[in-house]
């Protein structure tokens, strides 16, 4: 099977015009991408250039090991993962955004960027991944990243939260490490 095949429909809920026929994720070009970030403050511009570049490096090294992932459909969630970073929610609200201007595949990648819920390695978990070993726009272990926003919680629930989002990023790490046969990104 071809990598579009692979990526075009199973990993964000099938849709099939003709059995074996996947309509491909509309995903934005380069324009559209820099046009987006020029409307986010430049220190969240520079977070996503760097998310970008790693979880693309990242996407390489699993191509190199025969794991095909939708590399454009990655590099624009990169890009844009944070394009609602100063809103509550931004998560969510970036999807919202996203979806609103016709690119459901980006927003469902974007959605879950902050929380992914475990599950396959696809770009969703990359994302993720790469997301968690970015600080503002410099490369971090997963341990000091965390280490670093554990001191934000200031409750329960909060704590809670960083521990499970940290468990998740150790869990992304360890299929990403199996994919690849290394230890690191």
């Amino acid at each position: 099977r071809s990598p579009d095949e692979i990526h075009s429909g199973t990993m964000y809920g099938a849709r099939f015009r003709w059995p074996g026929t996947a309509i491909l994720p509309r995903i934005p070009d380069e324009s559209v991408c820099s046009t987006l970030l020029a409307q986010i403050p430049p220190q969240v511009a520079a977070h996503s250039r760097a998310v970008q570049r790693l979880a693309l490096e990242m996407c390489d090294a699993l191509a190199a090991h025969g794991v095909r992932l939708n590399r454009a459909l990655l590099s624009a969630a990169a890009l844009l993962h944070d394009i609602c970073r100063t809103e509550p929610n931004h998560a969510f609200a970036g999807a919202q955004k996203l979806r609103d201007l016709g690119y459901p595949e980006i927003a469902d990648i974007v959605a879950v960027h902050h929380d992914w819920s475990g599950g396959p390695f696809d770009e969703s978990a990359l994302l993720y991944l790469a997301d968690k070993y970015m600080q503002g726009d410099q490369r971090v272990t997963l341990e000091e990243r965390f280490e670093r926003s554990r001191a934000k919680c200031h409750t329960e629930q909060a704590l809670c939260a960083h521990d499970r989002r940290y468990r998740l990023a150790l869990e992304a790490q360890q299929q990403y490490d199996l994919l690849i046969g290394e230890k690191q990104p």
